[in-house]
């Protein structure tokens, strides 16, 4: 069929025959007619190419017209017969580009015209206390050595491994971009970055502005930190040839199985507001996203967040000051709404919510100096311990892609990004690591012996600290990059999960999957009301206290490296309504042993250890506990802590 089939109904006008009002851009069929809308840059030569599949040579190639009453936005109304199927790609100035708003591509990265397969399900919205997030990234997660998934890599290896999450005790995962973003970035040698500039993730040099050039290199954009086709999945991440079906088989996957799904997703400063608002409001209406991590920053940040659409939409993002919460606030029909503490908190009987989350690497910069024992840290553990809702609910994590894993974090003193081409000048210095000894791996049962305590340490105060706990992907089998601390280019089995089972990797699974399983037993750990650390109720006990050698002594001076801190149970009522058991975290990272003075319970309550990092069996099983004794010297009970371990009590 010639070029003759395909008819312009309109050049430059944005109303359909038989249509009253205007589309929206992209492309939108109406009946039997097609409308292309499109911005361009303001006097830009534009053409609108169409190809039959398979086809190098256009069927049409059609001038898009400027008309003075649209501004930049060109469009044109066609129409061709049902049994022709046709890709389309835009000409500008002479170089190919794909539709901004186009939904699918096909595998010779041209647009299609193909429906959307959208989602069938719904956001689960779960409460922000009992969230548990995972953070991957789609290739990453599932391609290394021992995934256990048939199509690694890709949208569907994903969703086989959900039983895996939901044995591990995840609710929600944080997927890294999953639209079509550009994969090729120019690097240049730069010296180490601020570990807070861009909110420590890797942004593309072409985003930003080089520091000291010397020489360009060509490399993979792995993590996917950058601009591209914001509304289509990515292709790469496929098993199948139908991106947007097998994206949306994934997402029902994972709500059917009761775990959310939120995306990251960059946009550059310079990125309009209304692009970005809609970006987002396509994935949320389409593919029943549950939430969004926003990456880099500029004016869009607030549109986003003032967006009626997105009000019931998790948003994650680097720090909400209270002023930017009020700016936030908008006024309907002169009522203005209200944003409480969290989903799942009630007001006079009435739902409310706040969808507004922080995500920043505060916890993690601050814990890990705690965990490895510098001075001057156990009053800000304290803090980030009892951090819930102030001013938002907050993400904590040891570690994220930006920065060493959790493993090498025990295991380096020093980054080693040598596989970076850029001579190890880039990623952050601040890396609040401790070796354990010696740098990287070690055939030292000491050495390793210590390493897996200090892992088993993070992760009991990572969960038993209020807020969302995130892990990233393989930290729980103690996943390796080999020092490096910023693989955003390395797509190969150093940037990949490695699922290669060992003794000690084994075991740090086995107690991650415990600990968490405690963590939801214990509703005190994860408190549905913001932290104040005063007996608000009449208790007799505040809602979280503070202790160390003696009872009710904080201990703050700075060469302290202990941390005693007491939840009281009766803040928080378990499934069937009665009042928690009381819970005492004493944490020791000094190199010496510490006793804890433990305070009076009351009643008949009595303390008993149920987790001690200190024993190869961390846990003790359910009314298997260790009984504390009284001191000898009638001072009350005592619990001796073994150095750089963690002891949690419960009151039975």
């Amino acid at each position: 069929m010639g070029k003759s089939a395909i008819e312009i109904i309109a050049n430059g006008s944005p109303f359909a025959p038989d249509c009253s009002c205007p589309v929206h851009f992209g492309v939108h069929k109406m009946g039997e007619y097609y409308v292309f809308m499109v911005p361009v840059p303001d006097q830009a030569e534009c053409e609108l190419l169409l190809y039959k599949p398979g086809e190098e040579e256009p069927e049409a190639v059609i001038p898009l017209e400027e008309q003075e009453d649209l501004g930049i936005i060109r469009c044109v109304t066609l129409r061709w017969p049902k049994s022709l199927k046709l890709e389309y790609m835009y000409r500008v100035n002479g170089e190919l580009k794909p539709g901004p708003y186009a939904k699918s591509i096909s595998s010779t990265g041209r647009c299609l015209l193909d429906a959307v397969k959208p989602a069938k399900t719904a956001p689960l919205h779960i409460s922000y206390n009992e969230m548990v997030l995972y953070k991957a990234h789609v290739k990453g997660l599932t391609m290394g050595t021992g995934s256990g998934a048939r199509h690694r890599g890709t949208f569907t290896g994903v969703k086989e491994k959900i039983p895996y999450l939901k044995d591990l005790g995840v609710n929600a995962l944080l997927l890294m971009p999953v639209y079509e973003f550009k994969t090729e970035t120019k690097v240049v040698p730069s010296k180490p970055r601020d570990p807070e500039v861009f909110q420590g993730f890797h942004i593309p040099a072409e985003a930003t502005e080089p520091i000291a050039p010397k020489a360009t290199e060509t490399l993979n954009n792995y993590w996917g930190y950058a601009e591209g086709m914001y509304f289509v999945p990515k292709k790469s991440y496929c098993a199948t040839a139908d991106s947007t079906k097998e994206f949306a088989d994934m997402v029902d996957a994972l709500h059917r199985a009761g775990i959310e799904l939120h995306l990251e997703m960059y946009f550059s400063a310079d990125c309009l507001a209304s692009f970005a608002v809609n970006v987002l409001r396509f994935w949320k209406t389409t593919y029943k996203i549950d939430g969004f991590h926003l990456v880099g920053d500029g004016s869009w940040v607030h549109a986003v967040l003032a967006d009626p659409m997105l009000k019931k939409t998790k948003l994650f993002y680097a720090g909400y000051s209270p002023e930017l919460m009020e700016q936030t606030d908008v006024t309907y029909w002169g009522s203005k709404e209200v944003h409480p503490v969290s989903f799942g908190v009630t007001k006079a009987q009435k739902p409310y919510q706040r969808n507004l989350v922080e995500y920043n690497r505060s916890y993690a910069n601050h814990m890990r100096r705690f965990l490895k024992g510098d001075d001057c840290c156990a009053q800000g553990a304290a803090w980030f311990y009892g951090r819930n809702y102030n001013p938002a609910p907050a993400v904590n994590f040891f570690a994220d892609q930006d920065g060493f894993t959790m493993n090498d974090m025990v295991s380096y003193n020093s980054k080693h990004n040598e596989e970076n081409g850029q001579n190890n000048q880039d990623g952050t210095l601040d890396n609040f690591s401790w070796n354990c000894g010696v740098e990287g791996p070690s055939t030292k049962k000491s050495i390793n012996a210590l390493r897996l305590k200090q892992l088993k340490n993070a992760f009991l105060m990572l969960v038993t600290s209020q807020g969302i706990p995130m892990i990233y992907a393989g930290d729980e089998i103690m996943n390796t990059q080999n020092g490096n601390n910023n693989a955003w280019c390395q797509d190969n089995e150093l940037g990949w999960v490695s699922w290669k089972k060992k003794k000690d990797s084994v075991l740090l699974q086995k107690f991650v999957k415990e600990v968490l399983a405690f963590r939801k037993e214990h509703p005190v750990l994860h408190q549905v009301h913001e932290i104040t650390h005063r007996d608000k109720f009449g208790f007799g006990l505040p809602d979280l206290s503070y202790h160390s050698e003696r009872a009710w002594v904080k201990g703050f001076y700075p060469e302290s490296h202990i941390l005693g801190q007491l939840y009281c149970g009766k803040y928080a009522q378990k499934e069937d309504g009665t009042a928690d058991a009381s819970v005492y975290i004493a944490c020791n990272m000094d190199w010496k042993d510490h006793d804890f003075a433990l305070p009076s319970l009351g009643g008949r309550e009595k303390w008993k250890i149920k987790i001690d990092t200190d024993q190869a069996n961390s846990i003790y099983p359910d009314g298997e506990e260790l009984p504390i004794a009284d001191s000898s010297n009638g001072m009350g009970k005592k619990v001796s802590v073994a150095a750089r371990s963690v002891v949690v009590l419960i009151g039975k």
